[in-house]
């Protein structure tokens, strides 16, 4: 793997205009099928009879108003960037403002309306359950061996057994608003700073997207379009505030630590990488599905190099290693928290809580395909197929790829591994979060090959799903007084 240069911008030449409004035409169909197939409420489009997002219908005004003002900043910057007023540091700015935006407009539209539905679902002991589980121990020390963390894995198999979410999580999440609590007291306004925070947060998916395709295919223009297209997914918008929409940033920084430390070798970069890796599993075992990624990649360095890249290989991970190692037994004697321990009593709970979920295997997998293509606005899927019929099978090229291809494949692979073996089965929209930047490769690729109009066409097409989608249906379901009968 050769490292792009920072300053590198060039693209493949546009594709014939007539290509191009093949391929702009396709999408508008797309988008008005989808629109009118939720529009209608039809059966399926929400996910199949064992699991789907409840049917809604909120109100025209002001969901489409408010999510219309919040697009108008990432709209200007793609024009601003291609006019070249501003960079693209400023362009990702007000692309995270419109993100932003967009989660405010669309959670202050729900009911009970205003900022109570995101004060409400943060102290939900059922959609997040996070704030519930650190009420119970607000007068508990953190520190010390007699703190809550020395006794997290009791805690997990005993006395928060109700706790739907926080029974298979390290003690991360609960951290986070244990920590505002003691600030700001069990009160509404802790509540509701949790949530903002977990909002802004989740803006720096945008940035964190644009480094990823950046730094691993040098083509500035596909990383800007990718970021663009990320910043209205509706799973990074409508999931809010669950910690879900943060962990795609953070895959970001895990993959791009590790693929720095291969190249660049020393101790730097594998060192981020042990601290980035330590601290997602302490927010989330789920960064552990990344593993496709970073081995196949770790392989391949091999291959290309031969023994002074496995050395590399060797060397980085015993560093990247050794740094998680000191980190956990720092906490550890700060706190007296037991990883390992926490690790096995999570995973034995989850493993039992998957049997009464009753994801029919291997049925289940083209469905959370379909539900991953939700979350990302269906039209991300035809945008890949795109890419794809147009490279061929060069993207599957073990060796001598590009950098472009190259990501693409592991990109793809990292996707469909998870999908096949049924790692996360089910809610995949939300549960898929950390792989959104992987899917974004190939349709940043697709896009940067597209005119400004095309582009920009593009990307109402997505904000109009994603309006539709948080019109229709509800991603956080807080009971039928307030979001109507579970369908």
């Amino acid at each position: 793997m050769s490292e792009p240069s920072d300053d590198s911008t060039t693209t493949p030449a546009l594709h014939s205009r007539a290509v191009i409004a093949v391929k702009l035409g396709l999408v508008l169909l797309f988008t008005v099928a989808m629109t009118v197939l939720v529009l209608r409420h039809t059966p399926g489009v929400n996910g199949p009879d064992y699991w789907n997002w409840s049917w809604r219908r909120l109100p025209f005004f002001p969901l489409y108003a408010t999510m219309f003002a919040a697009l108008l900043p990432l709209l200007a910057a793609v024009v601003l960037v291609e006019r070249k007023s501003i960079g693209h540091r400023g362009a990702l700015a007000l692309m995270m403002l419109a993100t932003l935006g967009l989660e405010l407009a669309a959670i202050r539209a729900q009911p009970p309306h205003g900022w109570d539905r995101l004060i409400d679902i943060v102290r939900n002991p059922v959609n997040t359950s996070y704030y519930t589980t650190a009420t119970f121990v607000k007068d508990v020390p953190v520190l010390g061996h007699e703190g809550w963390m020395s006794l997290f894995p009791q805690l997990l198999a005993e006395e928060f057994k109700i706790m739907v979410h926080a029974r298979f999580k390290p003690p991360g999440l609960m951290l986070f608003y244990y920590t505002i609590i003691q600030i700001l007291g069990d009160t509404p306004r802790a509540a509701l700073v949790g949530g903002l925070l977990i909002a802004a947060l989740a803006t720096l998916v945008v940035p964190a997207t644009y480094a990823l395709i950046r730094y691993f295919s040098g083509n500035a223009q596909a990383a800007l379009s990718a970021a663009a297209f990320v910043a209205l997914c509706p799973s990074l918008v409508l999931f809010l505030p669950q910690f879900d929409q943060i962990y795609p940033a953070l895959a970001c920084v895990i993959l791009i630590a590790w693929g720095k430390a291969l190249q660049r070798g020393g101790y730097t970069w594998s060192v981020a990488y042990g601290a980035a890796l330590a601290l997602g599993l302490f927010l989330s075992y789920i960064f552990l599905i990344l593993g496709v990624f970073l081995a196949v990649l770790s392989l391949l360095h091999i291959a290309e190099r031969g023994r002074r890249g496995a050395s590399r290989v060797i060397v980085q991970s015993l560093i990247a290693v050794t740094t998680m190692f000191l980190l956990y037994l720092i906490l550890a004697s700060l706190t007296g928290f037991d990883p390992i321990a926490t690790f096995r009593t999570a995973s034995t709970l989850q493993e039992s809580d998957l049997v009464h979920l009753s994801r029919p295997f291997p049925r289940h997998v083209p469905y959370d395909l379909l539900d991953f293509a939700l979350g990302s606005g269906w039209i991300s899927f035809l945008l890949i197929g795109m890419y794809l019929l147009r490279e061929g099978g060069r993207v599957a090229r073990v060796f001598g790829q590009p950098p472009e291809h190259r990501l693409v494949f592991l990109s793809l692979l990292q996707i469909l591994t998870v999908a096949c073996a049924a790692l996360l089965p089910g809610e995949s929209a939300r549960l898929w979060l950390p792989m959104l930047p992987l899917l974004m490769a190939p349709i940043g690729f697709e896009l940067s090959r597209w005119p400004l109009g095309a582009r920009l066409t593009v990307y109402v097409c997505l904000w109009l799903i994603l309006v539709v989608i948080c019109q229709n249906m509800t991603f956080l379901y807080m009971g039928p007084e307030l979001d109507g009968p579970r369908s």
